[in-house]
């Protein structure tokens, strides 16, 4: 490891430090969500209140796997704990660039179900039994 590639590593570091600090209320990093049925425990970047965060540092937009993952984290919210995720955060401090929406808008959007009945779904799926 280089020098420069410290000096950039510190240089995103402090981008998105800067960045986080805006957000309004308690931020928690990595916390911990419990699994359910065969999907394992998972640790999301970021939570700030009601909003899930997460932070990829790609040379690439964000793809359908960055969606996917954070349904998940959305999921096990829902069904494991008493957090209510209302919006989802992808940001990329290497583009500078960051996505921000409501999680009930992209459940309705890609799946035309309200978020109890989406995650109802979810959690069928991960106990191994057929959907309704």
């Amino acid at each position: 490891m280089t020098d420069a590639h410290v000096q950039f590593a510190q240089a995103l570091a402090t981008r998105l430090l800067a960045w986080a600090s805006r957000l309004p209320g308690q931020l928690e990093i990595q916390p911990r969500l419990p699994g359910v049925g065969i999907v394992d425990q998972c640790h999301p970047d970021l939570i700030c209140g009601t909003e899930l965060i997460e932070v990829k540092m790609s040379r690439t937009i964000f793809r359908l796997t960055d969606l996917q993952q954070v349904l998940v984290y959305s999921a096990l919210a829902w069904l494991c704990t008493d957090r209510q995720i209302e919006r989802i955060t992808l940001t990329n401090p290497l583009l500078g660039v960051t996505w921000s929406f409501e999680l009930r808008a992209l459940i309705a959007e890609i799946s035309g179900l309200s978020q109890s009945r989406f995650f109802d779904q979810f959690d069928l799926m991960s106990q191994g039994e057929p959907l309704q």
